[in-house]
This record gives C-alpha cells, sequence and structure tokens, in this order.
C-alpha cells in the first residue's frame, strides 16, 4: 500500500540551507539593532536634525519655497543626518 518510508532526497539539504539562511538574518537584525542604537544615542544627531528643520524653516518663510522643496529639504537633510551619524560611528 505504501511506499518504503525513505528520505526525500536533498530535503536535509533544503533544511540545512533554510537554517543557516535563518540565523545569518537573526545576526544581521541584531546587528542592525545595535547599529540603530549607536546612531540614536550619538549626540550630535539633535543638533543635526534641529539643523535640518531651521533650514527647511528658512526655506519655507524666508524664500517663499513650495511646500514640494521644503519636504525634499526636509527628507535629504534628515536621510542625510543618519547616514552621516551612522558612518562617524
Amino acid at each position: 500500500m505504501f511506499r518504503d518510508e525513505r528520505p526525500i532526497p536533498g530535503f536535509s539539504a533544503l533544511r540545512r540551507g533554510f537554517l543557516r539562511a535563518r540565523s545569518a538574518f537573526a545576526r544581521h537584525f541584531r546587528e542592525q539593532k545595535s547599529s540603530f542604537a549607536k546612531v540614536r544615542g550619538d549626540p550630535f544627531l539633535p543638533v543635526i536634525l534641529t539643523g535640518v528643520v531651521a533650514a527647511a524653516y528658512a526655506f519655507a518663510f524666508i524664500l517663499n519655497a513650495p511646500p514640494e522643496v521644503v519636504f525634499g529639504v526636509l527628507g535629504i537633510g534628515c536621510l542625510t543626518a543618519f547616514l552621516e551619524t551612522s558612518r562617524r560611528n
């Protein structure tokens, strides 16, 4: 009635590959979590972000820039602040 219970060829290699990928993902997640904690704890990050907000404020109210420019300055400035802080650490 039933076929004999032999292991499926290649299943153990597939399982090992999956476990290896899962542990690599967990390791990468832990590293990114500690990296983010270092960036967030940097004392210069709030200063840089305050500068970005001040620049956007200047574009908005002093230069009368359109909202696209103001939000662009905010977005690119915040991204650059995080990248610069992470590179410094």
